[in-house]
């Protein structure tokens, strides 16, 4: 009886489960009949719901990122100091990492960055975070990192703080790249959609185009592309737009020719960045129709399928009710086994994992012990060439005492391994620097003109002793004064062009290009620096360690090439530090070509009358064979609003200028810039028939080596001034200036040329605990007729400076380490002492730190200039005239 009533129960169960299936069966045949009416309704509101579905998973990225943030700065900061050290957060950190967050860091207004694992670097943005912030207090966008590496940052305003000494503004979260293509659904509608993130003006920061691999971010304005294409009605692209500013959705139809596409849009809140799907109509209808068709096949099949198994289950609820106990029984032996074997496993892996961590380990700090064995190893014998020199030289000098001739050409030999010697510290000390993540950019207004022009002038007379060819070619510059750390820029250029310099061989050929890449908008311009040499190249093995600190080839303790072998790894690091990236390419025996890529902001322009107008500057001639150089001056100068005439020969300049004094006009350029080589009639017998023909009018010469050789000449041909390759606005300013001071001077009875300064009658006060080198400095200065007094630490020389008669010292010479009272707080008390000429008697830093933070800790404090030992007596006396002629 029992029984029976069981079953009946089961019985009654499966006939109101079908009894429910059937109705739930016919509901759904009513809306999944594939209708072209419920299609067209609901096709739109499918794409929004996608929309939707993306714009949340972005949201929930977000957030979840602002709230690690947040339980970063409460772990960090939660009893209330600002300030800690970065290496006692390590393990806390290490626990965040995962496979997509690229890194952690710490960041500025200006981007300048330090991550969780202490190094440090600049994030190049569109503007600072201040402006990127705006009203809100969290920003995502794509921006630049070390290596030109692009990254996704989620980054979130915080109150100010210090971690190693340094403050920072803001907490972010960097991701790879490929994160977007999991919050972005790119495969919707077959991988047929075209998916799209930017901001409101079309400028598009990411796409996704029929979901092809590898296109992750693309730089191009979508409406600006749809309005050529004239499938977008200004009507629509307004509605999009005022969507955007209220942060609100919508959907608009794009008509081509022959086909309709869907776009669909949403804000994406927290971003300056709007989502937008492009797809075909048709295909989002055909999808929506497969999509019901599907569903109505899938319902038939479960409803079938859950019929069956509901009878299934009727006619074996009693077996297995009766099989229970012993099925609970094996189960719980069989899950007991597999958990001891789990364990088991488990505990092997952690027991290999640990051996391979050692063994992995051990590998590392063997590798590290020989790298450093060798660069010991190299450093003895590099710092030993210049070491014996010195003493060897030392040794002759006494020998020969009573011989100037020979005194003079040792203390040359001197001075040349002196300096030898004083590079070679220089490298280590930099890349100590570096590896330490103390070292700093020092950013101020450069001017690329200066740099090149600069790095000419050491180069080239560098190759020449070599007799090779050194050319530098300009593409595309438009902007030439930046904010930069010139000095450090310079390291970098100059290291690489010495290198090519030393492994090229005798009549080889160095040629340094200079990129500006085009950019439409921003406030930062990328520059692409490319030197390349038919040198003797470089083994793709070595390639491989070329950025290694420490490290060197193999025959580099024979090779005649000296060096510390840290020239690259200091390149390398200084180019990380300034956000941009660099790459060699190599072959042994054919030569190697470096590429710096660098990305500096652009200075507002400060000119305020027309400076062309101003100087009568409106017509020029050029003159050059070379088309491409030619070209480059054209469209330079045309640009900045001048008329510009070219010419390929000095021939063809010459029959103009003929033809226009025939037909009466006796101006016809305000400048003539000629090229120096030419075929035919040189660029000086050029300009010595122009001058005839046209009388006094300005011929500037345009030179690409050393001008010496011809000034003479150049001069009697009727060129007032010399111009060198490669043609820089800049250049050619300073030359028309320089031009028209000269004939501004021609008019006076006399013009004085400037005397040399002179250090006669001139009393010092010097601070030096080192008596060697405060003896030799005594005796430079006895030597120019001035006089010295000595303190041998900070507090002394306050102490002399205070009871010293009124005007006693000209200028005080500070060195930084003493024992007692260093430099900066002697020159502090200094300042502060209550007599009329503390505040204004010049004093300046002495010393041996000469890195770029050293300078400006020294102006910080009060100092007037900085000279870095040893002291280099003719640098001494232009640093006093400069500094006396800007105070005059």
């Amino acid at each position: 009886m029992k029984k029976e009533k069981q079953e009946k129960k089961i019985f009654t169960v499966l006939v109101v489960s079908i009894v429910i299936l059937a109705l739930v069966f016919g509901w759904m045949s009513r809306d999944f009949g594939g209708s072209n009416q419920y299609i067209d309704k609901n096709s739109k509101q499918s794409l929004s719901e996608l929309m939707e579905q993306m714009e949340r998973a972005y949201r929930n990225r977000l957030q979840t990122t602002y709230e690690q943030i947040d339980s970063i700065e409460k772990y960090m900061f939660a009893d209330g100091n600002r300030e800690a050290e970065l290496e006692n957060y390590q393990g806390y950190f290490d626990s965040m990492e995962s496979d997509m967050v690229r890194d952690i860091v710490f960041v500025d207004d200006e981007g300048e960055y330090l991550c969780m694992h202490g190094t440090n670097g600049k994030l190049m943005m569109q503007d600072g975070l201040s402006i990127l912030f705006g009203e809100n207090n969290g920003i995502a966008q794509y921006c630049n990192w070390k290596n030109g590496e692009e990254i996704f940052m989620i980054a979130k305003s915080v109150e100010p703080f210090q971690i190693n000494g340094t403050e920072y503004e803001a907490i972010a979260f960097l991701f790879q790249p490929q994160v977007i293509n999991e919050l972005f659904v790119t495969s919707a509608y077959d991988g047929m959609a075209n998916i799209y993130v930017m901001s409101k003006d079309g400028e598009v920061a990411y796409a996704s185009i029929n979901n092809e691999p590898g296109e992750v971010t693309i730089k191009y304005n979508l409406f600006d592309s749809y309005d050529k294409q004239k499938i977008m009605k200004k009507a629509d692209l307004q509605k999009v737009k005022a969507d955007f500013e209220n942060r609100s959705s919508g959907c608009i139809t794009l008509e081509r020719e022959n086909e309709s596409d869907y776009f669909s849009y949403r804000a994406l809140k927290g971003t300056q960045y709007m989502i937008a799907c492009e797809v075909d109509i048709t295909i989002v209808q055909n999808v929506l129709a497969d999509y019901q068709i599907m569903m109505l096949h899938i319902w038939m099949t479960v409803t079938f399928i859950i019929i069956a198994m509901l009878a299934a289950l009727g006619i074996s609820i009693v077996w297995i009710h009766n099989e229970k106990n012993k099925v609970a029984y094996e189960r719980r032996n069989a899950l007991q086994q597999a958990e001891a074997a789990e364990k088991l496993e488990e505990v092997n892996n952690t027991l290999e994992e640990t051996v391979q961590f050692a063994n992995t380990a051990k590998a590392e700090a063997e590798r590290a012990n020989e790298a450093k064995s060798v660069f010991l190893s190299n450093m003895s014998h590099d710092i030993r060439t210049p070491l014996n020199a010195i003493m060897g030289l030392s040794t002759l000098i006494s020998r020969d005492a009573e011989n100037p001739d020979c005194v003079r050409e040792y203390a040359r030999k001197l001075s040349y391994s002196g300096e030898h010697l004083l590079g070679l510290i220089n490298d280590i000390l930099d890349m100590s620097k570096i590896e330490a993540g103390k070292a700093k950019l020092n950013m101020t207004t450069t001017n690329i003109a200066e740099l090149v022009e600069e790095l000419d002038m050491i180069i080239r007379s560098q190759a020449r002793q070599k007799q090779q060819e050194f050319v530098i070619h300009v593409h595309k510059l438009e902007t030439e004064e930046v904010e930069a750390d010139k000095l450090r820029l310079n390291q970098i250029l100059l290291n690489i062009l010495s290198n090519a310099v030393k492994y090229t061989k005798v009549g080889g050929q160095i040629v340094f290009d200079i990129t500006e890449v085009p950019k439409r908008t921003g406030s930062f311009a990328q520059f692409c620096f490319r030197i390349t040499d038919n040198g003797q190249g470089m083994s793709e093995d070595y390639l491989k360690n070329l950025f290694d600190p420490f490290s060197r080839e193999i025959q580099s303790t024979v090779n005649p090439v000296s060096g510390t072998g840290l020239g690259m790894p200091i390149a390398k690091s200084l180019v990380e530090m300034m956000g941009g990236s660099i790459h060699v390419e190599s072959k042994l025996g054919e030569g190697t070509t470096f590429e710096v890529i660098l990305h500096f902001r652009k200075l507002k322009c400060r000119e305020t009358v027309n400076w062309w107008k101003q100087q009568k500057i409106h017509r020029v001639l050029v003159i050059d064979d070379e088309a491409e150089s030619c070209s480059y001056i054209e469209e330079t100068l045309k640009a900045l609003g001048l008329e510009v005439e070219t010419a390929n020969s000095g021939e063809q300049a010459v029959a103009r200028a003929e033809k226009a004094m025939k037909a009466g006009k006796m101006s016809l350029w305000d400048v003539a810039i000629i090229d120096w080589k030419m075929p035919g009639i040189d660029g000086i017998a050029t300009a010595e028939r122009l001058h005839k023909l046209l009388g006094e009018q300005m011929m500037l010469l345009l030179f690409a080596y050393d001008c010496k050789e011809i000034e003479e000449l150049a001069s009697q041909a009727g060129i007032q001034g010399i111009l060198s390759k490669p043609f820089f606005v800049t250049n050619f300013k300073r030359s028309i200036e320089h031009v028209r001071k000269e004939q501004q001077d021609a008019g006076n009875a006399k013009n004085l040329e400037p005397e040399k300064m002179s250090l006669k009658g001139m009393r010092f006060l010097l601070a030096d605990d080192n008596d060697l080198n405060a003896e030799i400095l005594e005796e430079l200065l006895k030597m120019e007729g001035a006089d010295c007094d000595r303190a041998v630490n900070g507090k002394e020389a306050v102490e002399m400076f205070a009871s010293a008669k009124e005007g006693r010292y000209n200028i005080i010479l500070m060195d930084i380490k003493m024992p007692v009272m260093n430099g900066y707080d002697a020159t502090k008390e200094i300042r502060k002492l209550k007599k009329k000429e503390a505040a204004e008697i010049p004093i300046f830093a002495m010393t041996a730190n000469a890195f770029a933070e050293d300078i400006r800790t020294s102006m910080e404090v009060g100092m007037d200039a900085h000279i870095a030992k040893p002291v280099d007596l003719e640098l001494l006396e232009e640093t006093i005239q400069s500094y006396m002629q800007a105070k005059a």
